[in-house]
């Protein structure tokens, strides 16, 4: 699961860099000859490869087959933990409305007893009508195969669900505790930089000034709860 979600990422960087670096300067070839400034670790030969790559005829025809693929997306969501609905809870697009007071409905048959499913026709694929696709479960996440998820009971496959949201989130903190940590370190850094030039700037106004009598310890920045 590691090594698939280090590649997902690389993957998602590297879209990020097309679309938001590349694609809209086609035309305008001078502002693709350095690296992004967000991004000052790219060196400029891996860049003008990079660009080379994505401006190429072969990458033409990919990006136009997954832009029509793209469009053929009928449930539209947006990248956060209520993807398909607003700020205030309400869903906008109709056909998502739809299909979900259609699981509502699935699921009142399934507790009245008027309605069975096993495996992986369950209330989401009867919804929706399509199967699910080989080799993952939709709505479960990543690393997930139907075999492991659909060959459960069903309170085997809620407390597998749970477990891997948990593995997740543990995952998601374990990663914000780094990110903090580098965070204050490059604060720290910034602090100690700029009380350097500002003893240098002293130095130079005021007459047999002694920097050291200054330079107590800068205190280490707490976490935050």
């Amino acid at each position: 699961m590691m090594l698939s979600s280090t590649a997902k990422k690389w993957k998602d960087f590297k879209s990020t860099l097309t679309r938001q670096f590349i694609l809209p300067f086609t035309k305008d070839k001078e502002k693709l000859k350095e690296p992004p400034q967000l991004y000052n670790f790219i060196e400029k030969s891996q860049w003008a490869t990079f660009v080379a790559s994505r401006l190429s005829p072969e990458f033409e025809v990919v990006h136009s087959e997954q832009s029509q693929r793209r469009e053929k997306c009928e449930y539209n969501h947006r990248l956060s933990q209520k993807g398909y609905v607003d700020k205030q809870g309400n869903i906008t697009d109709p056909k998502v409305a739809q299909k979900a007071k259609l699981i509502d409905d699935l699921k009142k048959q399934v507790f009245k007893g008027t309605l069975t499913f096993s495996g992986s026709n369950d209330i989401l694929t009867l919804a929706l009508g399509t199967l699910e696709h080989g080799g993952r479960v939709r709505a479960v996440g990543a690393g997930v195969s139907p075999s492991q998820f659909f060959n459960l009971q069903r309170q085997q496959r809620v407390k597998f669900a749970d477990k891997l949201k948990e593995s997740v989130m543990e995952a998601v903190r374990e990663e914000t505790m780094r990110i903090e940590a580098r965070a204050r370190e490059t604060v720290l850094q910034a602090v100690k930089a700029k009380r350097e030039i500002m003893l240098r700037q002293f130095s130079q106004l005021i007459p047999n000034f002694d920097p050291n009598m200054l330079k107590t310890p800068i205190t280490p920045i707490p976490l935050l709860p």
